[in-house]
């Protein structure tokens, strides 16, 4: 459910994998988040879990492993918040968010993470003990 753009996205990160695998996640949970709010019924915001499940369910692709369905559902669950957050920083409703946005949220977190190493005086060599 990537668009070409988000296939692009990731592949010209340099964010380190987990991260890169974090933003994918995020890219893959909006799309399929979009394309659930798209049918006719669907209301204009991130659905819930009874939606979430109803929409899996019509999944041909998922048929035949609820377990795989309960994960994934659980998963998109999952995903919801961090959506939100990253929607309201922007200033946008969650499905209106754009691949820019997640991967400007996910370095933010990354240059949170690596700063204070940045940050800290270099390692003296330690000499070794006495004895």
């Amino acid at each position: 459910m990537l668009t070409p753009d988000d296939e692009d996205l990731l592949r010209a990160t340099v964010l380190p994998a987990l991260d890169r695998h974090h933003l994918s996640l995020l890219l893959h949970g909006l799309r399929t988040f979009q394309a659930i709010a798209a049918r006719a019924d669907a209301p204009p915001d991130l659905p819930d879990r009874s939606s979430l499940e109803a929409w899996v369910a019509d999944q041909p692709a998922l048929a035949g492993d609820p377990g795989f369905q309960e994960a994934f559902v659980e998963q998109l669950c999952r995903l919801r918040d961090p959506l939100r957050t990253i929607a309201a920083r922007v200033g946008v409703p969650p499905l209106d968010l754009g691949g820019d946005a997640l991967l400007a949220w996910v370095r933010e977190r990354v240059d949170a993470r690596l700063s204070p190493l940045a940050a800290s005086p270099p390692r003296e060599a330690s000499s070794p003990p006495p004895g």
